[in-house]
């Protein structure tokens, strides 16, 4: 065969192939589950999609889309798995926090009187961080627990404040908690050691650590806030926000929250608190962006009457990429994560996986709810 043919052959496949893919903002496959799906999924280090659905299981889903395994957890609301260094998997489960090794197969589980509450968060030495919430009358207590990779209760806090949802790390060397009460954030060791406390003006329910450690968070209807190590305000952004919404963090430093009220805006803010952009969004967002490697937002929320769910993707100058329609309102904590081309979003009954043009998450501190992909809740590097 001439190769003048050969290479019309190939051009002709690469052509098909590439009519075959699906247009940014469109679905390679949805995955249907048992009932709907709650919190946000993880990525495992192999591709694997991990979701907590609400017909009681975990579920393994391959990168095509097909199941690779389930097993039975009975899940705690708002509750989203985590992946540790060594791939295994955190499920907070009704009275169990379970690990499962990514065959599925149990690891460990441990047991507690009562529900966990948000999700595990995991330090370098694997050890793992979690919540749980008692609901007996007639306060509502809550446990903060380190458990080793082994299942060990390595120690354990009680309170009868409200506390963080999720606990973020900064590398090895402390943790941040917010409590409720005189509105104070704390800085623990991750032995369990209270370092410092400071007094930061509203409740940090969620918050960003940024590279040195300086930690970032939204008041209820208020500033967006940036303190360092210390305690000390390094500056503070009036963005209105209606949610206590965790900023994400580019790759070049800048933050990106919601703000505005009563239309809703992305905005992006320098370092040093000041506006670089404000992009309208047409719909109200719930959650938290997640910041791809070329520099693409994305941010999930609801839109018109019935509360239909909406993920759009943002430039990195400000500008509306493409906005896709899901299947039904968005619930909170429900983020995306972001693999090679391709967004994992959990909505109602069906698991997404959307076309994008980013390769995975920037490399940031904290791009996302939950810092990365596994949502370890860790600053690594």
């Amino acid at each position: 065969m001439p190769k003048s043919c050969i290479i019309a052959i190939g051009l002709c496949l690469y052509a098909l192939s590439a009519l075959a893919q699906p247009a940014e903002g469109d679905t390679f496959w949805t995955f249907k589950g048992g009932a709907g799906f709650s919190g946000g999924p993880a990525l495992g280090y192999d591709g694997t999609i991990y979701a907590i659905c609400g017909d009681g299981y975990l579920y393994a889903i391959n990168p095509d889309g097909t199941e690779k395994w389930h097993r039975e957890i009975m899940p705690s609301p708002n509750t989203s798995p985590s992946v540790g260094p060594d791939g295994t998997i955190y499920v907070p489960g009704m009275h169990n926090l379970f690990a499962f090794n990514p065959d599925g197969s149990e690891k460990w589980h441990f047991p507690i009187r009562s529900r966990f509450f948000g999700s595990p968060s995991i330090a370098p030495d694997s050890s793992v961080y979690a919540i749980s919430r008692d609901t007996i009358p007639p306060i509502p207590g809550y446990t903060i627990y380190r458990i080793s990779r082994d299942s060990s209760e390595l120690w354990s806090m009680e309170t009868d404040r409200f506390v963080s949802m999720k606990i973020p790390i900064y590398k090895d060397r402390f943790l941040y908690l917010g409590f409720n009460y005189t509105d104070s954030l704390f800085k623990f060791s991750l032995d369990g050691t209270v370092l410092d406390s400071f007094q930061i003006g509203c409740w940090a329910r969620h918050g960003a650590i940024g590279s040195s450690g300086e930690f970032y968070y939204c008041c209820f209807g208020g500033p967006l806030r940036a303190v360092d190590t210390t305690g000390i305000e390094l500056w503070l952004f009036d963005t209105s926000v209606p949610y206590e919404i965790t900023p994400s963090i580019g790759s070049d430093g800048t933050i990106y929250t919601n703000g505005g009220y009563p239309t809703d805006s992305l905005k992006a803010i320098s370092p040093v608190g000041l506006l670089r952009w404000g992009c309208p969004i047409p719909f109200y967002m719930k959650n938290t962006p997640s910041i791809g490697s070329d520099g693409v937002i994305y941010i999930a929320g609801n839109s018109g009457p019935t509360l239909e769910g909406r993920i759009a993707a943002i430039d990195s100058d400000g500008s509306i990429r493409w906005v896709f329609n899901l299947y039904r309102h968005v619930e909170n904590y429900n983020n995306p994560v972001i693999g090679d081309g391709v967004i994992y979003m959990l909505n109602g009954v069906y698991v997404y996986a959307i076309r994008c043009s980013s390769s995975g998450l920037a490399r940031s501190p904290w791009p996302k709810y939950g810092a990365d992909n596994q949502n370890t809740g860790c600053v690594r590097e």
